[in-house]
């Protein structure tokens, strides 16, 4: 009798592996982009998650799980102006919301504002033709601190912070 209690204990633990396998492997492939799931972070700060459900499908006495993804639709939502008519562009520690702004040139005013713990100096990708080069933030800014600026030359510019290089939007001037 102890040897069947122990061929039972073995099998509870190779399932238990199996599954916990086939957990690790879906959690891989859906944060390394294997995936065709769009998430959309900018527009809510609304958590997503994975719920699990109970199949009837069993083999012996092991139920299986399957996993469902509830995934959010991209909206669009209106950029966010100023009162006095400036486009609002909001740096999070998750980097630029909205990241990509199309603009109207003489209405091309842009207000950032540092919503992150961390400081933010916006600077130009392109530091060495003009007008993109001008686009260049001063001096870094805490929480709180804002810079604005305003396009009057069409083009398309590309900025980052220089505190963290990894975030980076564009503006797009027509």
């Amino acid at each position: 009798m102890n040897v069947n209690k122990a061929r039972e204990g073995g099998n509870v633990w190779l399932v238990v592996a199996i599954v916990l396998a086939v957990i690790l492997v879906v959690v891989l492939i859906t944060k390394s982009g294997g995936g065709t799931t769009t998430w959309d972070t900018a527009s809510s700060t609304e958590e997503l998650a994975d719920t699990a459900s109970t199949s009837p499908a069993t083999s012996g006495s092991v139920t299986t799980k399957s996993v469902t993804t509830v995934t959010k639709p991209v909206t669009s939502t209106a950029p966010k102006m100023t009162a006095s008519g400036a486009y609002i562009v909001y740096y999070t520690s998750a980097g630029f919301s909205p990241a990509s702004l199309s603009l109207i040139r003489g209405s091309a005013s842009v207000h950032f504002v540092n919503n992150a713990g961390a400081a933010l100096r916006i600077a130009p990708i392109d530091t060495k033709n003009k007008p993109y080069a001008e686009f260049s933030q001063s001096k870094s800014v805490g929480y709180g601190g804002t810079f604005d600026y305003t396009f009057t030359t069409a083009g398309s510019y590309g900025y980052y912070n220089e505190n963290n290089k990894a975030h980076r939007a564009i503006i797009n001037v027509q």
